[in-house]
């Protein structure tokens, strides 16, 4: 066993949870019928979540793919989104990090668009690309 890894922890105690196959678990105070109780909830981790944006931005990235369409991208990254969803999306509670995720693909979709478009404002809130992400079959994590 991993010592290192490894950890004993009182839950019920600890106010800060633990981070266990990318989810992180803690205990969060409930009110039920004016008593408050405490239920575990589990959403991806920070470093889940970083992980999840930089496998996003390899595909949106390089500058080899502008020639790319909307769809092909699209078509790239939903296998990744949809795995991540049948994964992480088990509890209500997650949706809330969830988008976060959600924000940031059709963030770095828009730069791909504009970057393609050659735009001079490349960071742009131009809804288009998300209209066209949409139309191209894009998936989501949330919804």
């Amino acid at each position: 066993m991993n010592t290192s890894k490894s950890k004993l922890i009182n839950l019920w105690n600890d106010k800060s949870g633990f981070d266990f196959l990318g989810m992180h678990h803690r205990k969060i105070p409930k009110q039920v019928k004016g008593i408050e109780r405490y239920i575990l909830r589990s959403y991806p981790s920070k470093k889940a979540m970083k992980k999840m944006k930089e496998k996003v931005k390899e595909v949106t990235e390089p500058r080899n793919r502008l020639f790319w369409t909307m769809n092909r991208m699209v078509d790239e990254l939903n296998p990744k989104i949809q795995g991540w969803r049948n994964y992480y999306a088990m509890d209500t509670f997650a949706d809330l990090f969830l988008n976060k995720i959600d924000w940031y693909i059709l963030k770095r979709l828009t730069l791909f668009w504009n970057k393609k478009r050659n735009r001079r404002k490349k960071h742009s809130h131009s809804r288009i690309a998300g209209i066209v992400a949409q139309h191209s079959g894009l998936k989501k994590l949330v919804g």
